[in-house]
């Protein structure tokens, strides 16, 4: 895509070749103009042939800065504050030239790769959060589950129908279960170290 673009380098060169036409071209007028006026007028066309030169390369080299490079750079800097301000999905604007449009990916680039690490980051606090929840649920429910299973057995002492108490035991193992595997979502895991390829992170 950047390749159909005009680079800066061009456009500055044929900004330049522009103006010395217009600069040639002036004093080619001038030395005309020099030739058909008399004598003492010829100093007054030449100064201001000379100062009309003068202005009209300084601006149309004010209008090519401001074009090329001003504009483009003004476009940037606001992404760049929208992006500072916490608006992740503003992207820099194409520039006309291929240097700055380049530059402008890779900001978009950038602030993509800032966008998935703001993303990731939600996702490790709502799963931090969950973890805290699950091991309050775990511990609320493990306090009264063991209170039962003490009834349980006590009844089973007294007499009562086995059936019925082996039922009751079946369901507090399966609660047990469940709340066993909330505290075990909610244990921080220790990995065990391990080889990592160094080329992925000096890359990045």
């Amino acid at each position: 895509m950047n390749g159909s673009r005009p680079s800066l380098k061009r456009e500055v060169v044929i900004g330049l070749a522009l103006l010395t036409t217009a600069a040639v071209s002036l004093a080619t007028a001038t030395a005309l103009v020099s030739e058909l006026l008399r004598p003492r007028y010829a100093l007054m066309g030449l100064a201001l042939l000379i100062v009309t030169d003068v202005v009209i390369v300084v601006l149309f080299g004010l209008y090519l800065m401001n074009r090329l490079v001003v504009v483009p750079l003004e476009r940037l800097n606001r992404a760049a504050d929208a992006i500072a301000s916490g608006e992740l999905d503003v992207r820099a604007p194409d520039s006309e030239t291929q240097e700055l449009t380049e530059l402008a990916e890779r900001f978009n680039h950038m602030t993509d790769r800032l966008l998935d690490a703001q993303n990731q980051l939600v996702r490790a606090e709502k799963l931090a959060s969950l973890g805290h929840l699950s091991a309050g649920i775990a511990h609320e429910v493990g306090n009264p589950l063991t209170a039962i299973a003490n009834y349980v057995e006590l009844m089973r002492r007294r007499g009562a129908d086995p059936e019925m108490l082996d039922g009751v035991d079946h369901e507090i193992e399966r609660i047990d279960r469940i709340v066993q595997s909330l505290l075990a979502y909610a244990r921080p895991r220790d990995e065990a170290p391990r080889p990592v390829d160094p080329a992925p992170v000096l890359e990045s």
